[in-house]
Formats: structure tokens, sequence, C-alpha cells
């Protein structure tokens, strides 16, 4: 949890044990193992996803892959049109994740405020 800010933090010790097996599960993790972590286990869980998500910065991920070398060959070339095609596919990708983390942050906070 200590990587995390505090304000996420904050955040994931305000949700209920069910809402964080709720989350776990969204991510892929063994169900059967959800059963069996108490509630500080389940919280060091998601706050270990959570920071890989955090360390996976879609605005880095962007700047990185603004940094690929397109092919220097006629811009009309085949190789030139698919470079420009994938580096387009991995910019879509990445603002459509980060619309999704976006998206997950506002239901948190509306959650957390509803809470209160």
């Amino acid at each position: 949890m200590d990587r995390l800010p505090l304000e996420t933090q904050e955040q994931l010790r305000k949700m209920s044990s069910e809402r964080l097996r709720l989350k776990l599960g969204k991510t892929g993790f063994d169900e059967d193992r959800l059963w069996e972590l108490d509630r500080s286990g389940l919280l060091d869980a998601l706050a270990e996803i959570a920071a890989g998500e955090i360390e996976a910065d879609p605005a880095r991920e962007a700047q990185e892959a603004s940094q690929i070398p397109l092919p220097t060959e006629d811009s009309s070339s085949v190789a030139s049109e698919v470079g420009r095609e994938a580096l387009r596919l991995k910019e879509l990708e990445l603002e459509a994740r980060r619309a999704e983390l976006e998206a997950e942050e506002r239901r948190a906070e509306r959650e957390g405020e509803g809470r209160s």
C-alpha cells in the first residue's frame, strides 16, 4: 500500500471487503484465493495491482510509442504505411486505457462520497 498515493490508499480502505473481492475478481485474481484472504490481505493484493497500473502510466507509454522509429523509406511504401498504422493502433489503445482508468477513478470517488 505504501507505493500508492495517499488518496488511493484512503479510497481502498473505505471499500467494503466484498467490493475489494469484486475488484480483485475483475483483474483475474484467483477466485478460490479471494475467499481465503482476510481484509488486510485483500487490501494488499488490490494495492499491488493498483501500484502496477500506476507504474504503467499511459502518458509514459504514449511517449515511448511516439519514439518508435518509422521506416525511412518512401512514404508511399507498404512498410511505412504499416508502421504508421501500428503506431496509431497503439495510441488508440493507450487512449482507451486512459479513459478506462479515469472512469474507474471517477466511480471510486463517487462511491467514496456516497459513503461519507
